[in-house]
């Protein structure tokens, strides 16, 4: 974010001045998928979506769903492990991992009238990141002097929540439409702390904090087309919509030549934009046990103010594919190819505080079992990703980044 490079600024003069890095959900749009039998199919879902995780990806699906269904999806394990490789002294990674433990996504549909209405809770993005690490013996910024001793302790908790009503219904045989009206809420908070001893005794210690949260909507609009009965295409335009935002950005430091900078604060209302994102999905029923998906998600290009710089963004087009297959009338696997590609620039050999550029692809499975009334799901999924990052401000050093992601889930739904 670029208040944090604000704050990073202030201390331009220090040995260190890092460039800061955002949540997850700035850089993504995919990054933990949403309900059980979508996750298994790597997010392949939008003209499938006739189930409570058709709330999410598609609302006009649910005009589908013909009995009343409770949906509950849990996150049992969800981590990540990042290494930015030679952050200090030509050799030292730097490594950072997060991990959670919370209920990603909740849905309940029912049918009223010509219609049928639904209620969803999804997380869509969450992160708890760590780094304590100590490096020595590397040279500075500063000539002929080295650095002893390097201690960074980085702690970052960034979560995203949406939830609201939806409805849908048949426009004829083989159309439907349907709405979800999200409530978005984003709470953040990182701090980080360095101290640095030089080879000549000088000391320096920083500590730095970062809090914001903001509010605001997302609607999404769905279509649903059946020209036949195997074959189904979704459609759907969506768009998060910040109201209120609020970011407070502080600095304290002690410099190497002994003065002391009390905590300084920065304060900005400014809102973040999102893109408007279209999702084009196809479904194959090639028969009554296997189904085969496959979708296009597209988010605009787009820049904005933030902070008093520009914040900018550029288009980036992802695809979900995904494959499910009843071995019995009780018993589906389900499988899914996804891909994440980063929305900001590609950080050049002249790049100078530019935002980290990872790009990433994931697998998915699961497995379901179902009774009568109720189904039992356990999946897994793991994301690769790869790409470059600028860990410190003012400098055209880049880091190679390598970063792993894997989600492990159990959930369940009922019928009545």
């Amino acid at each position: 974010m670029n208040c944090t490079k604000k704050m990073a600024g202030l201390g331009a003069a220090l040995v260190f001045s890092l460039a800061g890095t955002a949540g997850a959900d700035e850089y993504h749009y995919t990054n933990i998928l949403i309900g059980d039998r979508a996750s298994g199919m790597g997010g392949a879902h939008t003209a499938v979506s006739d189930e409570p995780s058709g709330l999410y990806y598609n609302p006009a699906g649910i005009a589908y769903a013909r009995t009343s269904n409770l949906s509950a999806s849990v996150n049992a394990y969800n981590a990540t492990h990042t290494t930015y490789k030679n952050a200090l002294g030509g050799s030292r990674d730097w490594t950072r991992s997060s991990s959670s433990l919370l209920p990603n996504f909740f849905g309940i549909v029912q049918p009223l009238g010509k219609g049928v209405i639904g209620f969803s809770y999804a997380v869509p993005d969450t992160i708890i990141e760590d780094q304590d690490q100590v490096f020595g013996n590397f040279p500075s910024a500063l000539p002929g002097i080295d650095v002893t001793s390097y201690t960074i302790n980085f702690n970052q908790n960034d979560t995203t929540y949406k939830f609201g009503p939806s409805y849908a219904q048949d426009i004829n045989e083989q159309w439907s439409w349907g709405m979800t009206l999200y409530y978005h809420y984003r709470d953040l908070q990182r701090i980080q702390n360095e101290y640095v001893i030089l080879s000549d005794g000088r000391r320096q210690w920083t500590n730095s904090y970062l809090q914001s949260s903001e509010h605001g909507f997302q609607p999404i609009l769905g279509l649903m087309w059946s020209p036949t009965q195997r074959l189904a295409v979704g459609l759907t335009l969506s768009q998060t919509l910040i109201t209120s935002s609020t970011t407070t950005a502080q600095l304290a430091q002690e410099s190497i030549t002994g003065t002391s900078t009390p905590p300084t604060q920065y304060r900005t209302g400014d809102e973040r934009e999102f893109p408007l994102q279209l999702r084009l999905g196809v479904a194959y029923f090639q028969s009554d046990r296997l189904l085969l998906a496959a979708d296009i998600i597209h988010n605009q290009a787009y820049d904005y103010d933030y902070g008093g710089g520009k914040v900018k963004r550029e288009a980036v087009t992802d695809i979900a594919l995904g494959v499910e297959y009843y071995i019995t009338g009780t018993l589906a696997l389900r499988g899914g190819f996804y891909t994440s590609y980063a929305n900001t620039p590609d950080i050049g050999s002249t790049a100078v505080n530019y935002e980290e550029h990872v790009d990433f692809i994931g697998f998915t499975g699961s497995i379901s079992r179902y009774t009568r009334n109720s189904s039992l799901t356990f999946g897994l999924g793991y994301g690769i990703g790869s790409g470059h990052a600028q860990l410190f401000a003012n400098t055209t050093n880049r880091q190679d980044v390598d970063s792993t992601a894997l989600t492990a889930y159990l959930s369940t739904s009922y019928s009545y």
